[in-house]
């Protein structure tokens, strides 16, 4: 009888130079139910967890390539939410082979290790469990330590948890983890800017505005402009059928962080002013020659995390 074929699941990331898990260990357990296993691994073979800034957490088995992808995700989702807690730098990669070894280069590996081998994908890889393979990584200072018993208990928690953070919740919280591989202050603060962007829903306008978008847009139609320039208007016209992002997020702000200051401005007056920094830098490249832009970063990514961990309890 033929042997059902199953699939596991792996997932690496990275943390800046500066960041590591606390502990001595090549790896780790992370979750043991029934046949499904998680475990942290070091992504380096022989170092131990804090010596080494590319970490790896595995999972099996499933069924099928399905049931793996979503718990890849899932897990993804549960290290997105500790990175958040733990104000921890974390790079997900996007899953793609960035440097792909040849076929003689697959060979010569297999017959160096003696079993298969797959290329070292940066993010989620699905794979049938079957083989014990090796995996070819192609990349050839001050520690900050996250506790690994915490790191253990959060993902345990938000695995296991019957809630599922929004597409936005999760955007948010890897931009958010991004920025700490920032090294310029102002693309530091432009990446928190954004992470709190991804969170925003904007509603549509009622009353006499949105019936003044209509006229707007009855007039543009009717007009003799040119169609390609006719077509561009329409195009801005759709967006102003919703609120502002500036006044949507002030509003976000305002609700989820009620009775709070940062550097001494309140959660709504405070998004307003990032954001028009923000904008000052995407349009003139540069800000006057006082502002601080460590010390506006600095304040962002406490913005930053406040509001998305805000975010995360209240759905």
């Amino acid at each position: 009888m033929t042997k059902a074929t199953t699939f596991r699941c792996r997932i690496r990331f990275h943390f800046p130079d500066s960041y590591r898990i606390n502990s001595e260990a090549v790896e780790v357990p992370l979750l043991q139910d029934g046949p499904l296993t998680f475990i942290l691994r070091s992504g380096a073979s022989g170092l131990p967890l804090n010596g080494c800034a590319r970490v790896i957490v595995t999972g099996g088995v499933f069924a099928t390539q399905e049931a793996a992808r979503d718990a890849a995700e899932r897990a993804k989702s549960a290290i997105i939410q500790w990175a958040v807690k733990e104000r921890a730098g974390v790079d997900f990669g996007d899953g793609l082979k960035r440097a792909a070894s040849t076929e003689d280069g697959i060979r010569y590996w297999e017959a160096q290790f003696g079993r298969p081998v797959r290329d070292d994908i940066h993010g989620i890889d699905v794979f049938e469990s079957g083989p014990d393979y090796g995996f070819l990584y192609h990349d050839l200072k001050e520690t900050v330590e996250k506790n690994a018993d915490n790191f253990i208990a959060a993902f345990q928690e938000g695995f296991g948890s019957a809630h599922k953070i929004t597409t936005k919740q999760a955007l948010a919280g890897e931009i958010y983890a991004s920025s700490f591989f920032d090294v310029g202050q102002r693309s530091r603060f432009i990446t928190l800017v954004t992470a709190i962007e991804a969170l925003i829903e904007c509603r549509p306008r009622e009353g006499e505005a949105r019936a003044l978008v209509n006229q707007f847009e009855l007039m543009t139609k009717e007009s003799g402009l040119d169609n390609s320039i006719r077509q561009s208007l329409l195009g801005a016209l759709n967006w102003l059928r919703s609120e502002s992002i500036g006044h949507a997020g002030k509003a976000l702000a305002e609700r989820l962080l009620a009775g709070q200051t940062f550097s001494g401005v309140l959660p709504g007056k405070f998004f307003s002013l990032a954001y028009d920094l923000r904008g000052e830098l995407m349009h003139t490249g540069a800000t006057s020659a006082e502002t601080d832009m460590l010390a506006k970063s600095n304040a962002m990514e406490e913005f930053a995390n406040s509001l998305i961990r805000a975010s995360l309890l209240a759905h």
